[in-house]
């Protein structure tokens, strides 16, 4: 199934979020360089490719991207 930004309907979003990437390059690249603190949160909405488009999860202590990525079953 092709995704939804590539559907031939969404193919304007697609090139307006595209264009705004380029212009904007520098500072993406700026700001994922200047290596923050992580950002915890304690509910994240997580997308699975083969399952309900967005699932709520909740931690306690709060956790980081990559914990969640880490502690989210395998399906």
């Amino acid at each position: 199934m092709p995704h939804a930004l590539a559907r031939p309907g969404n193919r304007a979003v697609l090139k307006r979020s595209m264009d705004l990437i380029k212009e904007n390059n520098a500072d993406i690249v700026a700001l994922v360089a200047a290596k923050e603190a992580p950002f915890r949160a304690s509910h994240w909405l997580i997308h699975f490719a083969d399952h309900h488009p967005l699932e709520e999860v909740a931690f306690s202590p709060a956790f980081i991207d990559a914990e969640v990525l880490g502690s989210s079953p395998v399906r």
